[in-house]
């Protein structure tokens, strides 16, 4: 008998729909329409405790922005290494395009573009090793 091995990776990927029901859309359209009347600045966006990346998902299918730079942080390397690759999956199933350069990844579908690096930046503290950081960047081409 094959004993249970828990993956943490799958068990965030597995429980996203329960936590976009549980998100407040109260508190989530008062950020949009933030987001939306500084529109022509890029939004400096910083999630600690990024896990495998499914608000940056939700950033993008929910029209959260269309302009700025998202750092995602967490304390395991490994879920952000699974973000990158759910993250490539995602692209595939939602029909947006995906393209490789110089180790950064951009997605496109229509007018809205979103990119992230596929290697970490400095951290932002000396106490963070690199591989606990990851950073991702959003745009927009008509702005």
């Amino acid at each position: 008998m094959d004993a249970f091995e828990f993956n943490f990776q799958h068990y965030l990927e597995v429980k996203r729909s329960v936590d976009d029901l549980a998100l407040n859309r109260q508190v989530w359209n008062v950020l949009v329409n933030h987001t939306r009347r500084t529109a022509h600045l890029p939004l400096k966006l910083l999630e600690v405790g990024a896990g495998i990346g499914t608000m940056i998902q939700r950033a993008w299918e929910w029209g959260l922005v269309d302009n700025a730079i998202y750092t995602a942080l967490d304390l395991d390397p490994a879920n952000l290494f699974y973000a990158q690759s759910a993250l490539v999956r995602w692209a595939h199933q939602n029909r947006t395009h995906l393209e490789k350069k110089a180790g950064r990844y951009h997605l496109q579908k229509g007018q809205r573009l979103f990119g992230w690096n596929s290697s970490p930046p400095t951290p932002l503290h000396p106490a963070n090793p690199p591989s606990n950081a990851a950073s991702l960047t959003a745009s927009s081409p008509t702005r």
